[in-house]
């Protein structure tokens, strides 16, 4: 070819590169945001409320901030922030046409003097208005001093805001009840109720109110009046004849005090009579039969608790506390025999046993007990009377012998809170008891004991489990645990337990009985159940 040496027509081509794959197609993923934020409710609100020191009004604004952040966080954001309001003023703000002239709330228009609502109202502001007030579920009206509205402002936000969720309304003085929070009480939806502080000077209200309350609300389920009220105030009470649950305290007879207890639809009764008079004996035609009631507690004097019950038979009811209130000036006045206050307490727990044998949780407590009155005099023989007793509460101190007795009647206990009484200043209270306490009630799952203090079991061997079902010990004690040495101790008691009660998840002590000590024994509890696979 006659070419030259080094002539590019000689140089030899590269090699050809490997040959790749195609690349994949490329598909196109769609990310299901909206499903994903749905369920953003129920996360705003543990958020808020497992901080119990975070202010309302710092609630309020991070709610407010979340719902500035994107329109997926808006709705969960409002519903939370409008579900509960304290004041009236967000909702009339709602609307563009109402401003605060000179304190007070009405319409405007280019004449700032005009009080009439003239301005007209546009159809989106309807739709706000109705948007933001679907979202209230509770009015808790906490402010004295509510803002004045102009009644033709007043009648027109009325007609227009028809708050078809709200449920509850909380007014926490009387005061609140004025001709511009009333009219917002009033709807058909409203379930619950609750009124306190009412003085001397505004009482006179509370009985027109009950009654209007009543005409327009009827389907009302739930009523509570928290501070002591006459029989005049509360003579409208039966009529609410809807009425599931009611809480009062109050001056009433046995007259008022049956109207109430067989409303036909009442099935729970909190009533405190501290200031009720004993009634005179029932005859035998005067004894009334509750019809679906299943919730009594009751509160005073213990002549009266006691006066009131005989006048009650049959029926239904599974939950009764009886809490006397000792007090030697009121007792002197209505007690002529002058019967103690435990007494009262066996006289009481005779007819409960006698007439609701069914009963499933039983609270008998005594406020202001002598520190050192031994209620071993109460006859325990109508624990034998209840046929499925569960739980128990025994505020009054008792010995070890009558608290294995009470708990040897009713085996089938499954919370029981009890309070040792010790023999002697210098007698302490022996964990192994606990133990006793359980093999008798096989099916406790809860126990809360308070006693003096506790002393150090002599044998903390265990040779098999005592029970499964115990989950939670409540060691409460007034003075500190005389033991030396504290990390041998936790040692021996974590293995102790956790022998005896290989299912235990709460430990807890109160303050003063070492809080710290007994949260280190739980703590060892669960890691020898974690070790040995029985977390």
């Amino acid at each position: 070819l006659n070419l030259a040496p080094g002539s590019p027509s000689l140089t030899l081509p590269p090699p050809p590169l490997p040959l790749l794959p195609p690349p994949p197609p490329v598909i196109p993923v769609f990310v299901p945001v909206t499903p994903v934020f749905v369920p953003a409710t129920p996360v705003f609100a543990p958020a808020l409320d497992s901080d119990p020191y975070l202010p309302p009004s710092m609630q309020q604004s991070q709610l407010y901030r979340a719902a500035l952040t994107c329109k997926v966080f808006l709705g969960p954001a409002l519903d939370l922030l409008w579900s509960s309001m304290d004041s009236i003023v967000p909702v009339l703000r709602l609307l563009p046409t109402i401003e605060e002239i000179d304190g007070v709330y009405m319409s405007y228009q280019s004449d700032p003097h005009s009080h009439m609502f003239t301005r007209k109202v546009q159809a989106e502001h309807i739709e706000r208005l109705n948007g933001y007030g679907a979202r209230i579920k509770t009015f808790c009206l906490n402010e004295v001093e509510q803002p004045r509205i102009h009644p033709f402002t007043l009648i027109h936000i009325v007609a227009l805001l028809p708050l078809p969720h709200i449920q509850e309304f909380l007014c926490t003085s009387a005061q609140s009840l004025t001709t511009t929070t009333v009219p917002f009480i009033f709807r058909n939806t409203v379930k619950r109720f609750e009124l306190k502080n009412v003085t001397d000077t505004n009482s006179h209200i509370i009985r027109p109110f009950l009654c209007t309350l009543q005409d327009r609300v009827p389907a009302l389920e739930d009523l509570v009046l928290r501070d002591p009220l006459g029989v005049d105030s509360l003579t409208g009470v039966p009529d609410f004849q809807q009425l599931i649950s009611l809480e009062f305290v109050g001056n009433i007879d046995t007259s008022l005090f049956l109207q109430i207890v067989t409303v036909p639809t009442l099935r729970k009764l909190i009533v405190d009579i501290i200031d009720s008079p004993p009634a005179e004996p029932p005859r035998s035609g005067d004894i009334f039969t509750i019809l679906n009631l299943e919730f009594l507690h009751i509160k005073g004097l213990g002549a009266s608790i006691h006066s009131f019950l005989l006048y009650l038979n049959g029926g239904r009811l599974g939950d009764v506390a009886v809490t006397l209130v000792d007090s030697d000036k009121r007792k002197r006045q209505v007690d002529e025999r002058n019967i103690t206050a435990v007494s009262w307490l066996d006289e009481c727990l005779y007819i409960i046993s006698s007439r609701w044998p069914t009963v499933h949780t039983l609270l008998l407590n005594r406020r202001q007990c002598p520190r050192r009155q031994v209620t071993d005099v109460l006859s325990f023989s109508a624990f034998e009377r209840f046929d499925r007793l569960q739980n128990l509460e025994l505020d009054p101190p008792l010995s070890l012998t009558r608290v294995l007795d009470v708990a040897a009647k009713n085996p089938t206990l499954v919370e029981l809170k009890i309070h040792i009484l010790e023999s002697s200043p210098d007698f302490g209270f022996d964990l192994n008891f606990v133990k006793s306490l359980v093999e008798t009630c096989p099916e406790l799952a809860l126990l809360k004991v308070k006693f003096n203090f506790c002393q150090v079991p002599l044998d903390t061997f265990c040779a098999h489990p005592v029970s499964t079902r115990l989950k939670t010990l409540i060691l409460e004690s007034k003075e500190p645990f005389r033991w030396v040495d504290t990390q041998t101790n936790a040692i021996k008691l974590a293995q102790y337990f956790y022998a005896a009660f290989p299912s235990l998840k709460n430990l807890h002590g109160a303050a003063s009985s070492g809080a710290a000590f007994w949260s280190h024994v739980l703590e060892l509890i669960t890691m020898l159940q974690q070790v040995m696979g029985r977390a």
